[in-house]
């Protein structure tokens, strides 16, 4: 007797429906429907089988459907026989147990739940019954069916002579094998089963290597063609018949393409043995054999070689049945094991069966590790000893010349990188378009066979725009599969890889995406490899933060990709906190060098409008890094150029209050030039002062002291062109001289000489009128740190007006600010002092002789300084 898959017939349900019956769940195929149950039928729902034979059942799997999912399943077997055929359900059936099926509400009713289940050793029968309960209730289960994929039954026969061969346990078994698997591969995977059983007791075990390596490749090539006939299946229902020829066509294409792969016609010796099935591959050749006998008769030098360790391990206790089952251990690699779910067994039911517990045993196999070297000892002293020991690396040389040796050429060739099954699934579509040896290039971790792979890639592109007219695959899968490469190429830590990815970049881009690929492929390419060269375009090494930069603008110029606005879109949009200043300044300049090239422009959708160029360089404006100011700065400025009143309306009215920041200062200056500018209004003499007061951050008072009649007028006509409110213009020729022989600070008006730097220095740590906000550390002026606290810092929220004393207060200390003795009633604080509180005159003399000096404010930040000063 002989384990195997039982042949039966469903002689009895209780309902079934019309489309869905009964005789598909002896069917497996890809393209089977299964059985399923009449709409609001009532349960429980009966299945009974008949065998083929009387036949001792030694497992039974059962395939859920995805959403007809019955929430328990009762197992009862038969007799060998019934004695009334007419009156299968009432017959005397033995209850095993039952087991519970999933929800399936995690798998989003997509998965099958394929239940594999292990019986106890019992008599023979020839009927199995299924009772199925109630379904689990779901939004696709409107009628409250449930419904079976597929049963399979394996067990051993009783009447069948199989003249004394035992049966081998194999993939082939399993249900989801025959589920799933091409029905023609699936047959050449069972010829290939028995060809290897025959080489291992031939001890043929280099073709039992290959063979079983080949069945691998073909399961997951047979799962692939069983998708392929059942959307083939689906299209021939629709009387979609375009469709279905496509899938036919595929299918044929990429089954010959895997036969030739695998070398299938080779590996099933119809024509008698070959000897290129038993000839070692050159990666797997030891071209040093001396070195592992070396390496064992070194071992059996050490020590005498020992019996195997016997280890007693404790039997396995399943849940099948309340008795305890024997479970036996096995290291044979042939061996499929299908996961088992446990059959739950009432202790009422329960029948007395007491197999006999064994112990197994279990052979440790002996490993050859690299043997450390014998270190004589020595007569010298400890000193001696360590300045003559042998450095670590040295030691390893030493005893790995021979080791070494031989691997080299192996380790050389990208042969020796082999593709998982994982890495396979995700890079199908290279290895369909380019093939598995180019593929593996990718997947090495020599960066020299990177380089390799990456410019075969690019010729066969070549060579594709060169001769379209017999190809196999269509351009927009080739630049699919080309962009998933240079995906992961594109993160290469070498440099060379990474250059010559970007290379391949433009070129695609460039040359081969117009006027051959489709719009959409175009646009998911581009979506997929742009993040990571904007990620590289932040880099902190030079050469390749440049490459990306230039990548990212040379695409970007191409017309056909141009059209799609999606750089633009990606690099405009808003800056948060979370972004390194590194990448927010490459996009900054990016930005600006598309200003520069391309323009404004009116089109919503392009990103380049003058709305989010404006609010794109407002996001930037306030950031802690200096460049990264300075380079929103420019883009506003070039924004302005375009549209002036819009730039205006999003930043701070054009009052004294908000020129005292040094920031908007310069910005509102540079604004006023370029009105000037436009309408013609500018002498020479003029631009020499605007950049000289620029470059000094004179105040905005210097502007008001000496107005004469012309430049009232010049202002009357600024407003009026530009409709917004630009500052005074520039003093006359006379005032120029004095800016030119004294650099002043226009807040204390220290009498002292300083440079550019100097000047900035200044106000970034000395002036007595100026501090740093604590929060967003922006210098401000003291008698400002209400105003700004309130509607300019980065932290506002934080902050509120309380309403009794008008002080600005963080809201987390509201209630005890206004519990203490500070809070007193007031109807202005322009009087107050915002550190200390005290009441200093409305003056700005005042407010000076409070800030200035040794007296100065007892809370001022920057008391030490003006102690010593």
């Amino acid at each position: 007797m002989s384990a195997g898959k039982v042949e039966f017939v469903v002689v009895y349900k209780t309902s079934e429906d019309v489309i869905y019956q009964s005789s598909e769940l002896n069917n497996h195929g890809p393209t089977v429907k299964g059985w399923r149950s009449s709409k609001n039928c009532e349960y429980p729902q009966k299945l009974i089988l008949k065998l083929d034979e009387a036949t001792v059942i030694q497992q039974i799997q059962i395939l859920a459907h995805q959403y007809l999912i019955p929430n328990k399943i009762e197992i009862w077997i038969g007799p060998e026989e019934c004695v009334e055929t007419d009156n299968l359900s009432t017959q005397n059936y033995e209850y095993l147990g039952y087991i519970t099926l999933n929800d399936n509400d995690g798998g989003s009713v997509k998965s099958r739940e394929l239940k594999t289940i292990t019986l106890p050793l019992a008599s023979a029968t020839s009927y199995v019954k299924l009772i199925l309960n109630e379904n689990h209730k779901n939004s696709f289960n409107r009628f409250n069916q449930v419904s079976l994929i597929g049963i399979q039954v394996t067990g051993e026969k009783q009447h069948t002579d199989q003249g004394g061969i035992a049966h081998h346990s194999s993939i082939c078994d399993d249900l989801a094998f025959e589920m799933y698997v091409d029905k023609h591969i699936a047959q050449i995977i069972r010829m290939l089963e028995n060809r290897k059983i025959t080489a291992v007791q031939d001890e043929r075990f280099e073709y039992a290597r290959k063979l079983k390596e080949a069945m691998t490749e073909l399961r997951s090539a047979g799962e692939k063609l069983g998708k392929l006939e059942l959307s083939k299946t689906l299209a021939i229902q629709n009387e979609d018949y375009g469709k279905a020829k496509k899938k036919k066509t595929q299918m044929e294409e990429y089954r010959s393409q895997v036969m030739i792969e695998n070398r299938v016609d080779d590996l099933l010796e119809k024509n008698g043995p070959l000897e290129i099935n038993d000839e070692e591959p050159e990666d797997l050749v030891d071209k040093t054999p001396g070195s592992v006998n070396e390496s064992i008769k070194y071992a059996a030098s050490l020590s005498p070689i020992v019996s195997p360790k016997q280890v007693s391990v404790k039997p396995c206790q399943q849940e099948i049945l309340p008795e305890k089952i024997e479970t036996e251990v096995t290291d044979e690699p042939d061996v499929y094991h299908s996961p088992v779910s446990p059959l739950h067994y009432p202790e009422n039911n329960s029948r007395e069966r007491s197999p006999k517990l064994q112990h197994t045993v279990v052979t440790k196999a002996i490993s050859l590790k690299r043997p450390k070297p014998i270190r004589p000892k020595s007569s010298k002293n400890s000193y001696e000893a360590y300045d003559e020991q042998a450095i670590p690396a040295q030691r390893f040389c030493q005893t790995q010349n021979n080791v070494d040796s031989s691997s080299s050429t192996s380790a050389s060739g990208v042969g020796t990188s082999k593709l998982s099954d994982r890495d396979k699934k995700q890079a199908s579509i290279p290895i369909a378009v380019f093939g598995l040896t180019m593929v593996k290039h990718f997947f090495s971790k020599q960066y020299s066979d990177k380089v390799e792979g990456l410019k075969l890639m690019e010729s066969s592109m070549k060579s594709f725009m060169f001769d379209e007219v017999d190809v196999r695959h269509s351009p927009n899968k080739m630049t699919r599969a080309a962009v998933q490469l240079l995906h992961r190429t594109l993160r290469d830590k070498v440099f060379a890889v990474y250059n010559l990815s970007a290379e391949i970049i433009r070129f695609i881009f460039s040359e081969f995406i117009p006027g051959r690929v489709s719009t959409g492929e175009a646009s998911r390419s581009l979506e997929t490899l742009l993040p990571e060269l904007l990620a590289k375009a932040g880099d902190t090494t030079p050469r390749i933060h440049n490459i990306a930069t230039h990548t990212i603008l040379s695409v970007a110029e191409v017309p056909d990709i141009r059209k799609l606005n999606i750089i633009p879109t990606h690099l405009t949009r808003l800056l948060t906190g979370n972004i390194h200043p590194r990448l927010i300044l490459s996009r900054l300049e990016m930005v600006e060098q598309l200003i520069v090239s391309q323009g404004v422009s009116s089109d919503k959708n392009s990103g380049m409008t003058c709305r989010i160029l404006c609010e794109f360089g407002m996001s930037a404006i306030h950031n802690p890094t200096e460049a990264v100011r300075k380079a929103a700065e420019r883009i506003l400025v070039h924004v302005y150029k375009v549209n002036p009143r819009f730039v205006r309306k999003q930043l701070p009215p054009d009052d004294e209050i908000t020129r005292r920041n040094i920031m908007y200062r310069q910005l509102m200056q540079e604004f006023e030039r370029i009105d000037q500018e436009r309408l013609g209004e500018i002498d020479t003499v003029g631009q020499t002062q605007c950049k000289l007061v620029r470059s000094t951050s004179e105040n905005t008072s210097t502007y008001h002291n000496k107005e004469n009649t012309h430049n009232t007028t010049a202002q009357s006509k600024l407003s009026s062109s530009t409709s917004a409110s630009v500052a005074d213009v520039y003093e006359n020729g006379q005032n120029n001289i004095n800016v030119l022989k004294l650099k002043r600070c226009t807040f204390c008006k220290e009498e002292t000489t300083f440079s550019e730097e100097e000047l900035n220095i200044h106000y970034w740590k000395y002036c007595p009128l100026l501090m740093r906000c604590e929060n967003c550390s922006e210098v401000i002026e003291i008698m400002t740190l209400r105003h700004h606290l309130l509607r300019d810092c980065d932290f506002k929220d934080k902050y509120k007006s309380c309403d009794r004393c008008l002080e600005v207060v963080e809201i987390e200390f509201l209630e005890h600010h206004i519990s203490g003795s500070t809070c007193i009633k007031r109807n202005s604080v322009s009087n107050i002092c915002p550190l200390c509180l005290e009441e200093i005159g409305s003056d700005h003399q005042d407010w000076n002789k409070h800030l200035v000096g040794p007296s100065a404010c007892e809370i001022h930040p920057r008391k030490n300084y003006l102690k010593h000063h």
